[in-house]
């Protein structure tokens, strides 16, 4: 379809919308504001060609190249006292509200919220670069050992935090499950910086609006490098703008209009160097987002949001890279897919890369905005690659209520050989719909290295680090984790329902030594599992999202 077959679909879209209001109501008084309105909107969206001949109609609104219902939530996050306590008093909760913590649709209220609003001050949001590694209290804790470890010749130890899986059934002293605690936990640790990108864009956007500019004919560019830069300024974002730009390129084979939309800037940072002194980091960022909007009035849509952020602090796990004295770079890339009202499919991608965001070596290509998990740092070989804090995750949900599957996985280093999965699938109870239950596993899959099967759980290492364990050799054994939780309409957080997550941090993943003890102190009052309750991986079933179309392949 060309664009003038687009623009043709949207003015059928406006008269459809009035034919069905005419036939609805049969009244006079109602369809004439009704004719008002749509010959306000169509008169709005029309206006002479450059040459003052045919008049070029452009897309009915601004908010056509975003993805407004894009937003990064665990499925199993609580609502927070803020969101509880607004949404009590029906008070909007604002873009500067949002938290790394917040429900997906509290994230989505506020963007929603952001392009309904009429001036820049509507706008504003937190701008916030941090990524956090941080695990719940009742996951993969440091646990010690007397006695000789059954795995080796060590008397007497500890096994490092992060390594033993889920280690209680509940989060502290709450009834939180803990398979939904850690997944809040690792959500929220890539969160924050996925919704300061997300959020910058849309306000580039709502800026846009406020300033009255339409987007770009196909093959035409609207620069909004100044408007945004002194928005930002006014609002006191963290973000020194540098290019603003929506472009429209040309339209996909189903004649869908395209628009990749820049944002380019930079963060700076001061530390008191000496109590005289201080030092000014600038950190670059750049934003690209694509989006495609497979209806006239954007209901269903398809793109990728990607970013690279620069920091000039070193990573110590790139001391060999030849770009160790740039710092690192924080890269990240969320495709997308609104198929309809009820399916929305996300994979996101994220790590750390040595070097500054020129020699990181993040993305699939130059026209690929989509992190690539085999380009992890090699010495020599490749430089810029990804060393640490490997995050994927594919979600496939009913935007309305969450109910979907989910995958995510993660990896501290390039050099683990594994990662950690968990795999949610959350259903409405047939007995009650106000009630949503869901099963999840936790258990190790593949490395991140490109391989197809990313985000499915392959086994348990239930002796990681230990004496004789992974790091030493020690074969996968064929078993999950798994965990049944539930959480009614009126309760905050997901509860258990059944677990099986018991084992000993020994390669059988079960002990009959019985003088081997361990424990979360040195005290050791654990009792020893002689027989785990863990599930066979072929048990594993139904936890298998779709991921969205990737509009760049």
């Amino acid at each position: 379809m060309n664009d003038k077959g687009w623009r043709m679909k949207q003015i059928k879209y406006l008269f459809f919308s009035f034919r069905v209001y005419f036939i609805n109501y049969y009244s006079f008084k109602y369809a004439s504001k009704y004719i008002f309105i749509l010959i306000f909107t169509f008169t709005f969206f029309v206006s002479c060609g450059d040459d003052g001949s045919a008049p070029n109609i452009r897309l009915y609104s601004i908010s056509n190249a975003f993805p407004i219902g894009l937003a990064f939530s665990s499925p199993t996050q609580s609502i927070t006292s803020t969101e509880a306590y607004k949404k009590s008093k029906r008070i909007a909760v604002l873009a500067t509200d949002i938290i790394s913590s917040a429900t997906y649709s509290t994230k989505v209220e506020a963007i929603t919220d952001m392009f309904n609003g009429s001036n820049i001050v509507a706008c504003n949001f937190n701008f916030k670069i941090h990524v956090s590694t941080e695990n719940a209290n009742c996951y993969g804790p440091i646990v010690y050992y007397n006695n000789q470890h059954p795995d080796g010749l060590e008397t007497a130890g500890h096994l490092p935090a992060g390594d033993l899986g889920i280690w209680s059934s509940t989060e502290g002293s709450t009834t939180e499950a803990c398979s939904a605690s850690e997944l809040n936990k690792k959500v929220q640790g890539v969160a924050t910086l996925t919704d300061t990108m997300i959020m910058s864009t849309a306000s580039l956007f709502c800026i846009a609006k406020v300033n009255a500019k339409a987007l770009p004919a196909e093959g035409e560019t609207l620069t909004l490098t100044n408007e945004v830069a002194a928005a930002f300024i006014a609002n006191a974002i963290g973000l020194n703008v540098t290019l603003a730009t929506i472009t429209r390129g040309s339209s996909d084979s189903n004649g869908n209009p395209v628009y990749i939309t820049t944002l380019k800037g930079a963060t700076t940072t001061t530390a008191p160097t000496t109590t005289t002194t201080t030092t000014v980091t600038t950190n670059d960022v750049t934003i690209r987002l694509k989006h495609i909007p497979t209806s006239a009035d954007n209901s269903s849509y398809k793109g990728k949001l990607s970013w690279k952020i620069g920091s000039k602090t070193p990573n110590v796990n790139c001391t060999q890279s030849d770009y160790s004295s740039e710092g690192e770079t924080f890269a990240g890339s969320i495709a997308y897919e609104k198929v309809n009202s009820s399916t929305m499919k996300y994979k996101l991608m994220s790590a750390q890369f040595c070097g500054n965001p020129t020699h990181a070596d993040a993305f699939a290509s130059s026209n690929n905005w989509s992190i690539d998990p085999t380009k992890a740092f090699a010495d020599n070989t490749r430089e810029g690659g990804w060393v640490e804090n490997f995050n994927y995750a594919v979600f496939s949900f009913n935007p309305s209520d969450s109910i979907g599957e989910y995958q995510y996985a993660w990896q501290a280093g390039n050099n683990d050989g594994a990662t950690r999965v968990f795999n949610i699938s959350l259903v409405k109870d047939t007995n009650d719909s106000t009630k949503t239950n869901g099963t999840a596993y936790f258990g190790f899959g593949p490395s991140i290295n490109g391989d197809l099967n990313l985000g499915t759980i392959s086994g348990m290492y239930c002796n990681w680090a230990g004496p004789g364990g992974k790091l030493s050799g020690a074969p996968i054994q064929a078993l999950a984790q798994r965990q049944t939780i539930t959480k009614s309409k009126s309760a905050l957080l997901f509860s258990v329902v059944a677990d099986n997550i018991s084992y000993a941090p020994v390669n059988a993943c079960q002990t009959s030594s019985g003088t081997f003890h361990y424990g979360l102190n040195d005290s050791y009052p654990a009792t020893v599992v002689t027989a785990h309750t863990l599930v066979s991986t072929s048990t594993i079933a139904g936890v298998t999202p779709t991921p969205p179309v990737d509009v760049e392949l």
